[in-house]
This record gives C-alpha cells, structure tokens and sequence, in this order.
C-alpha cells in the first residue's frame, strides 16, 4: 500500500507538472505571437521612417528653392523700387540743375529786361 501512496503521489506530481507545462506552452505561444506582432510593427515603423525621412529631404529641397526665388524677387523688387525711385525724381523739376543748365540765357533775359525798363524810364520821363 504503500506503493500505492507513493505511485498516487508520483501521480499527482505529474498531473501538476503536465498542467503547468500546458501553461507553459499556452503562455510561449502567446509570448511567440506577441512577438510577431511587435515585428511586423517594427517593420512598418522602419517603412514610416525611410519614407518620412524622403518626405524631409523633398520638403528641405523646396524650402531650399523657395527661398532662392524669395531672394531673386527680393533683389527685384529693390531694382524696380530704385527704377520708380529715379523716375520720380526726373520727373520733379530740379531748379538747380534748370539754373545750371540756363544760366546764360537767365543773365541774357535779366539784362534785356534791365535794358527795356531803362528805355521806358527815359521815354517816359
């Protein structure tokens, strides 16, 4: 009988590691499964990456441009500005450069008129 108890024992000893082994193979198949899904996860961020990172250097290229654009219409529009600019001012009348320019026919035209009002006052009186 003793045997017995022994063997019963034996027994219940085994029942208790064929359940924990179930669990054992339950919880690696879970564990496997899991893992899988983290790959396939990993994979997809590595995809996101590589294409996030073309998405950088597209965005970076057309900043690049964008900018080169901005500053040829800056130096543009500067050059037109500095255009109007002179325009305007040929367009005013510069007394001085008139003076320059005229001086003669000015000191000709002020001795004429000298000349008739010296006239008249003797003819006058």
């Amino acid at each position: 009988m003793e045997d017995n108890g022994k063997y019963d024992r034996i027994e219940g000893r085994l029942d208790d590691m064929d359940e924990r082994l179930r669990e054992v193979e339950i919880n690696a198949a879970s564990y496997q499964e899991i893992t899988n899904r983290n790959t396939e996860v990993l994979e997809r961020f590595n995809d996101t990456m590589v294409s996030m990172k073309d998405t950088m250097i597209d965005i970076s290229y057309s900043t690049k441009k964008n900018t080169e654009v901005t500053n040829k219409l800056t130096q543009e529009v500067g050059a037109l500005n500095d255009k109007v600019d002179s325009v305007d001012d040929k367009g005013k009348l510069d007394t001085t450069l008139f003076l320059k320019d005229n001086w003669r026919g000015w000191i000709e035209g002020g001795g004429v008129v000298f000349i008739a009002t010296c006239l008249y006052q003797m003819i006058v009186h």
